[in-house]
């Protein structure tokens, strides 16, 4: 699904330069996935979601212009899950 979203999304948008990677092997988790994407990723802001973020369709432009208005070349934001309400875990979370 997240796949086909993502090939939407270029071909509807031809400046859109976006990219879908999955990596079958998971050296480095977490960090391994961040180093592959960041060999493919260019431009002046990089996006990165965990399978399970949801973030809201102004998500990107909000942070392009905090992005921009800042002195720090990075921004932590908060942001919706898909699977809130699925496990056991992220029910005693909240």
């Amino acid at each position: 699904m997240v796949r086909k979203h993502v090939a939407d999304l270029a071909a509807s948008d031809l400046s859109l330069d976006i990219a879908y990677i999955h990596r079958v092997d998971r050296t480095g988790y977490k960090a391994g996935a961040l180093e592959a994407g960041q060999k493919v990723a260019k431009g002046e802001l990089i996006a990165v979601f965990d399978a399970t973020s949801w973030p809201q369709p102004e998500f990107l432009e909000q942070v392009r212009a905090r992005v921009h208005r800042s002195e720090g070349p990075m921004v932590q934001a908060r942001w919706g899950h898909l699977n809130r309400g699925h496990s056991l875990l992220n029910r005693v979370k909240r």
